[in-house]
C-alpha cells in the first residue's frame, strides 16, 4: 500500500525546486544592511576594550603600591612592563611611576582628568609619592 502510494506522488518539476531569484536577493539585501550596521561596532570594539583595560591596569598598579607605601612594607612588589601598563619607575616606599602603554582618547578618567588645552595627550601617567599619594596627568 504505501509503495502504491510512494508511486502515486507527482513528480516535481526541475524548475519548482530551490529559492527563486526574488527571494535569494532579498537574502542579500538583509545580510547587506545588518553588516552595515554591526560591522564597524565590532570594529571598534577591540581597540576601546585595549584602552580601558590599559587605564583599569594603570589605576589598579598604582593602587597596590599606593596601599603597599602605606602599610609599610618592606618588600614592593615588582611590576613589570606589558602590553597595557609601562613601569616607569619602580614601586619602592619612595613612590613609583605608571603610564598607559596603549594610546588614550583623552577624555578623563579617575585620575587623569581631561585637559581642553591639551586634547593630543594619548598617555595617563600616574606617579605616586612617599605618603602613597596618588597623582594623574596627561602626556
Amino acid at each position: 500500500m504505501q509503495l502504491a502510494l510512494l508511486n502515486r506522488r507527482k513528480p516535481q518539476n526541475v524548475l519548482q525546486k530551490g529559492f527563486t531569484l526574488v527571494e535569494l536577493l532579498i537574502v542579500v539585501v538583509i545580510l547587506g544592511v545588518l553588516s552595515a550596521v554591526a560591522l564597524p561596532n565590532f570594529l571598534g570594539a577591540a581597540a576601546s576594550a585595549d584602552q580601558n583595560a590599559s587605564m583599569t591596569s594603570t589605576n589598579e598598579m598604582s593602587k597596590e603600591c599606593a596601599s603597599e607605601i602605606l602599610l609599610d612594607r618592606a618588600t614592593f612588589t615588582t611590576y613589570a612592563t606589558n602590553d597595557l601598563v609601562t613601569v616607569t619607575t619602580a614601586c619602592t616606599a619612595a613612590g613609583g611611576v605608571f603610564e598607559t602603554a596603549v594610546a588614550q582618547t583623552n577624555t578623563g578618567g579617575e585620575l587623569c582628568v581631561a585637559d581642553a588645552a591639551i586634547a593630543n595627550d594619548t598617555t595617563c601617567t600616574i606617579t605616586l609619592n612617599a605618603n602613597g599619594e596618588r597623582t594623574g596627568l596627561w602626556s
